[in-house]
């Protein structure tokens, strides 16, 4: 058992001796983008971990046979530290060299967000301008300046549309002068004039009221 015992750490010594030499090559070979100070003292500081293990195997190998494994629990803990530290280097290099590639992903992906939400935005823009542009013209002018006040059916502040509808009928003229200037007919607020609108939109909202084939309503 003693003798597998040597045997094994003479095999990890050369193989950690093998790795000691070889990774300064490595190191050499790799792309240089990948490289950063950072990366190297970490493999640096391996590397130091590394030195105190091959003493140590190297004990284990030349010492006395009934001496073997002694120093196992050290030999260990310093290998699994070496093995740690080589690993993050590793990650280090890794994440440096993909660094400009993830900068350039994001920026790109963004970039298609933004095209995205951009799309979107005038997507729901066309829709709003398709909508409004299927409206009678004077709907459009009810929508924009009537709609706080007044319901093509209910009662809000002012009548409902129909009751003005059934009792305008017929006289456009008449509909549109009490739009421009109204009077107070009722209780509740009187509605303030309407002069703002242009003499299209107020024929133009007038007629759309009037189409409206009113039902006569209480007054």
């Amino acid at each position: 058992r003693k003798r597998i015992q040597k045997s094994f750490y003479s095999l990890a010594f050369f193989a950690s001796a093998a790795q000691f030499l070889m990774g300064p090559i490595v190191l050499i070979t790799l792309p240089q983008k990948g490289i950063s100070w950072n990366m190297i003292g970490v493999i640096l500081l391996g590397a130091s971990i590394a030195i105190p293990v091959l003493i140590l195997l190297w004990k284990e190998i030349t010492g006395p046979l009934e001496q073997i494994g002694k120093h196992f629990r050290l030999i260990a803990s310093l290998l699994t530290c070496v093995v740690i530290f080589m690993g993050y280097g590793r990650h280090l290099y890794r994440a440096t060299s993909l660094e400009p590639h993830q900068k350039l992903v994001k920026a790109k992906t963004d970039a298609y967000l933004m095209e995205v939400q951009n799309a979107k935005k005038a997507k729901l823009l066309n829709k709003g301008e398709v909508a409004e542009a299927a409206l009678m013209p004077g709907e459009a002018v009810f929508n924009a300046n009537c709609k706080a006040c007044h319901d093509v059916k209910e009662v809000i502040v002012g009548p409902s549309m129909l009751e003005a509808a059934n009792i305008y009928k017929g006289n456009e003229p008449g509909l549109i002068a009490w739009i421009k200037a109204p009077g107070k007919k009722r209780d509740g607020p009187k509605m303030p004039p309407q002069a703002h609108l242009s003499a299209t939109e107020l024929k133009d909202v007038a007629a759309w009221i009037l189409t409206l084939n009113a039902k006569p309503e209480a007054k």
